[in-house]
């Protein structure tokens, strides 16, 4: 079983040293952990490096996050799941998507898109 991580529990983990221990006591279960291309641009767009970000979290983890680009058949699932889910945003949406289409588990804390869990 894959964990795939979303845009705000990196950054989480990137800025603080306690919800990063937090996070490794979660990640031991999974075979694999991932990140996707929506986290790369929206880690960016908030203006972090993400590669720096990864780095961080990878050396705390002693884990290697694999990456994964978005394919056109998880953007189209993402569209869908956005109309039909009220507190699901774009970006999420496709970060959402992507675990769904790969049965992973997402790794949130973002309170609306627990809810669409």
């Amino acid at each position: 079983m894959n964990g795939c991580f979303d845009t705000n529990t990196l950054v989480y983990g990137y800025v603080s040293p306690c919800i990063a221990n937090g996070i490794k006591k979660d990640v031991d279960k999974f075979d694999h952990l991932v990140v996707t291309s929506q986290s790369e641009i929206e880690t960016r767009n908030l203006g972090y490096d993400f590669d720096l970000v990864i780095n961080k979290i990878e050396n705390h983890l002693d884990r290697k996050i694999h990456y994964v680009q978005i394919t056109k058949e998880t953007q189209d699932t993402a569209d869908k799941y956005r109309k039909s889910l009220s507190k699901l945003h774009r970006g999420d949406d496709v970060i959402f998507a992507y675990s769904v289409n790969t049965e992973s588990v997402l790794l949130t804390s973002d309170k609306g898109l627990q809810e669409c869990c």
